[in-house]
């Protein structure tokens, strides 16, 4: 019994994770019909509550579910998470607060370790973009166009950029972002200007290049430096998955740090 319920839990977090990943991948924009799919795991969990399997009270819970909502709006509100995020990792804490075999890790609150999973996947994402970005500039002549002869600091920068067409911007804005600020100047002249500080922000930019488009100033085939916005719940779905084995990835690797 206890064994087909663990099952259930799991099962169900999977599924509103992997579907979750797909429109994440798909649109960057993901339906809240998909967190109603962690209710039968949530239903588990109350189960376990009141019958003190879980070996926590509801005031536990009640905290760490408390912790996670909290944690969740100050990224949201912060610009760091997406609402599809945070919504994501409320459905877990929620769902399984302290994991589902075999889904575990060291911490009582699950949710956070998803989070910190999703995190290290992150930044190992992101430096896997930068080598990719560097050996490109190294091997490929007039790599930064524009700003060939910009500070390194903005070349730097732009390591974690990608270069695009007018066109495919428009047509993935949903996913991509402006790394660079485009103005016309009084002459109708374009004038593009980057800022170590402000990449992937530049506020809807997206109706500005479209007009632009339409009116010929800037042609669909123009270079775009754009940055890919991250799909989190895919990284937060790995390091779920990451958990049998690996369990929480910071804990894990701060443990391994002391005992060498």
């Amino acid at each position: 019994m206890v064994f087909l319920l663990d099952i259930t839990r799991a099962c169900s977090i999977i599924t509103m994770l992997l579907i979750g990943s797909y429109y994440d991948i798909k649109k960057r924009e993901i339906d809240d019909w998909v967190w109603f799919l962690s209710l039968p795991a949530l239903a588990v969990s109350l189960y376990y509550l009141y019958t003190g399997a879980l070996g926590s009270g509801y005031a536990v819970w009640a905290v760490g579910l408390g912790i996670v909502l909290v944690l969740s709006l100050a990224l949201y509100y912060l610009g760091l998470f997406g609402g599809a995020d945070a919504k994501a990792l409320v459905a877990i804490a929620a769902s399984i607060p302290n994991g589902a075999p075999p889904f575990v890790s060291q911490i009582p609150i699950f949710a956070l370790t998803v989070l910190d999973n999703a995190v290290v996947l992150s930044v190992f994402y992101a430096i896997i973009l930068i080598a990719r970005n560097l050996l490109r500039a190294v091997l490929a002549k007039d790599y930064f166009g524009r700003y060939d002869t910009a500070p390194i600091h903005v070349k730097l920068a732009l390591l974690i950029s990608d270069k695009s067409s007018a066109k495919y911007y428009l047509e993935h804005s949903y996913k991509l972002f402006l790394s660079e600020k485009v103005s016309v100047d009084s002459q109708g002249c374009l004038r593009f200007e980057v800022s170590p500080w402000k990449l992937g922000i530049v506020d809807d930019a997206e109706p500005f290049i479209r007009d632009l488009v339409s009116k010929g100033i800037l042609k669909p085939q123009d270079e775009l430096w754009v940055s890919t916005g991250l799909p989190l719940v895919v990284f937060m779905f790995l390091g779920v998955m990451l958990t049998p084995v690996l369990h929480d990835l910071v804990i894990t690797f701060v443990k391994s740090v002391i005992t060498f």
